[in-house]
């Protein structure tokens, strides 16, 4: 009778264990949850910000002759109320996301030669991922300053000069100071109006 019942405890024990390790290897709806937002979730702050430098300081300019210029169109378009039908209730109206506001600007800049603008780009390419890694921890904003005033001393009317005093000017004001930053450095009035051997071109910049 005692080895029934040692028996039956025995299978009882096991039976409960296999269930618990059941329930533990078993994905429950907070591991999914976190599996589908980490899918969904946007890239973080440095790596989104690193894109918006890419695309804000390495695009290229275009003349101001191939620009076609869209209308646009101030007229504000309102979705009409959506009314029940046959006591339906409406479906609930998606909010309209507005695109983000382009401006174009115009500046007046010279033309490099071929080996002038390959060297000129090969700086500007170094300059700007530079600017992304100094805002980690432990990083200097001191590589990029050092290949934007390279750029601004070799080709000083050029767009690549443009961006560079754009990108030295971009830095927060302590660091500034910290290295030295003159008024010319920052300054780029003087693309804004022609000079001798310069020529119009436009580039979109997403606000």
């Amino acid at each position: 009778m005692k080895t029934f019942w040692l028996k039956f405890a025995s299978v009882a024990i096991g039976i409960l264990i296999i269930i618990v390790l059941i329930s533990m290897f078993k994905p429950g709806d907070n591991q999914e949850s976190t599996e589908s937002e980490d899918a969904n979730s946007p890239p973080s702050d440095f790596y989104g910000q690193t894109e918006i430098d890419q695309e804000t300081y390495l695009t290229e300019p275009e003349p101001v002759e191939n620009i076609e210029i869209e209308p646009v169109n101030d007229i504000e378009v309102q979705n009409p109320p959506v009314e029940p039908v046959n006591d339906v209730e409406p479906t609930e109206v998606q909010p309209v996301v507005e695109p983000p506001k382009v401006t174009e600007i115009t500046v007046y800049v010279k033309q490099l030669g071929e080996l002038e603008k390959l060297e000129a780009e090969r700086e500007l390419q170094y300059a700007v991922p530079s600017r992304s890694i100094a805002r980690l921890p432990g990083t200097s904003y001191g590589p990029m300053i050092e290949s934007a005033r390279r750029i601004i001393s070799r080709w000083p009317d050029s767009w690549y000069a443009y961006q560079a005093m754009n990108l030295i000017d971009s830095i927060p004001e302590g660091y500034k100071q910290q290295f030295n930053i003159t008024e010319e450095e920052t300054d780029t009035s003087m693309f804004m109006s022609p000079r001798a051997g310069t020529v119009p071109v436009k580039y979109k910049i997403e606000e």
